[in-house]
């Protein structure tokens, strides 16, 4: 078991390499491991939550989360997993060419246009010190509640073609630094690793480990791929504390994902369910759907239709450029499997990319802005809208809380 240290012995044990800015507060919620097991304050607990993506790269969501923890507490959320450098729903640079934190302002990138017409937006422009800041902002929030951040470091879209191994080795304990004095953070290293990319093998997450170690010397560290060969060559070859992986596009896939990797005897999370196909959307070709104002966007490709955001059908579906999106069944069953998990070796954050995500589902840049504006979508983190039963007249996310809720008793 990797015990973390009081807060006090930390603060000795880090003095005069502590930067100034760091927490002295006492903490609320300290997450450890034991065996296949996650411990939260001593007590093995399954942690349910949901992607929150890009969260910190702007201002307005990170308030807008962060008043989202009391409601998700009394559903019996106890984590969420963000990322430094965001997502396709927004990303950013955060580091200098040398690796460390970026302090001027660099552009802030929506994908826009998922699947569609690929465009970018800026969105904001921030520097790489206000997105720790807000981070830490956002992770002493979730203390308070008591609740663990899992806090992803690497991400695909925001590294250059002439970035090093050495390079990112020393990314990587710049951005966990910040964080040690934290023992609610999970520190994640990289979003669906791939071998197919110099900087994501095996080896070159290894020195990834060891550079958050040295970071971050009390935080536990996790990996993991979309894929699972390659989940199963991290487990072989680095010394996680835990596996943060998101292999599986449907059900079957994910929850088999999930048994491959239980051999290895550590605790797993699936830290984006379905991926790009935990879509949170539904389609109208009619363009005729009864929505609330600003849970829509009117596409114009191929005849035209009108998309809900925070809408699901019953079973598996398509939407209108074929892509395969996954019902409320599949999300029900995969809660069900995690909750019904008596081990509690497995954990869940549950993957709306069309909400939490929303600005890279849209066709254009253009069609990026305020959510209460039909024809135009954002990132968000609420509730919903009415009910929010994930119903095209009442969108949202309030229904997946009521079943990871269920699912938690």
């Amino acid at each position: 078991m990797r015990y973390l240290i009081p807060l006090l012995a930390a603060s000795l044990l880090f003095a005069g390499c502590a930067s100034n800015d760091q927490r002295t507060e006492p903490q609320k919620t300290v997450a450890a491991v034991k065996g296949h097991q996650l411990l939260i304050n001593g007590k093995p607990e399954t942690l349910f939550g949901f992607r929150a993506g890009s969260a910190p790269l702007r201002e307005d969501w990170t308030r807008e989360l962060i008043a989202q923890l009391p409601m998700w507490r009394e559903y019996g959320i106890n984590s969420f997993t963000l990322w430094l450098q965001g997502t396709s729903g927004a990303h950013h640079r955060l580091f200098t060419d040398d690796g460390k934190i970026d302090p001027a302002p660099g552009d802030v990138i929506s994908r826009a246009g998922y699947g569609l017409v690929e465009s970018a937006a800026v969105v904001s422009r921030e520097s790489g010190e206000a997105i720790i800041a807000r981070t830490r902002r956002i992770v002493e929030a979730a203390d308070r509640h008591g609740m663990v951040v899992v806090i992803g470091i690497g991400y695909r879209s925001s590294w250059k073609k002439t970035d090093t191994v050495e390079m990112a080795t020393t990314a990587m304990f710049s951005a966990a630094e910040p964080f040690r004095d934290y023992p609610n953070v999970i520190l994640n290293v990289w979003n669906e690793t791939n071998t197919g990319n110099a900087l994501e093998t095996p080896q070159a997450v290894a020195r990834y480990v060891a550079a958050i170690r040295k970071a971050a010397p009390q935080r536990l560290v996790c990996a993991g791929s979309l894929q699972s060969k390659m989940n199963i060559e991290l487990a072989k070859a680095v010394e996680v504390d835990l596996y943060c992986q998101d292999a599986g596009r449907n059900l079957k896939d994910t929850l088999a994902a999930f048994e491959v990797l239980r051999g290895f005897g550590k605790p797993i999370i699936n830290v984006e369910s379905y991926g790009g196909n935990g879509g949170g959307y539904v389609d109208d070709t009619s363009l005729g759907v009864k929505a609330p104002a600003g849970y829509w966007v009117d596409f114009n490709a191929k005849g035209g239709w009108r998309r809900v955001y925070g809408a699901w059908e019953e079973k598996d579906y398509r939407d209108a450029t074929g892509r395969p999106l996954m019902g409320k069944h599949s999300y029900r069953e995969l809660i069900r499997y995690v909750g019904n998990d008596s081990s509690r070796q497995t954990h869940l954050f549950v993957h709306v990319a069309g909400w939490f995500q929303g600005a890279s589902r849209v066709e254009t840049a253009s069609q990026i802005g305020p959510r209460t504006t039909p024809g135009r979508w954002d990132n968000t983190f609420i509730a919903g809208h009415g009910a929010a039963n994930g119903s095209t007249s009442e969108p949202g996310i309030l229904w997946l809380l009521e079943e990871m809720r269920a699912a938690r008793r």
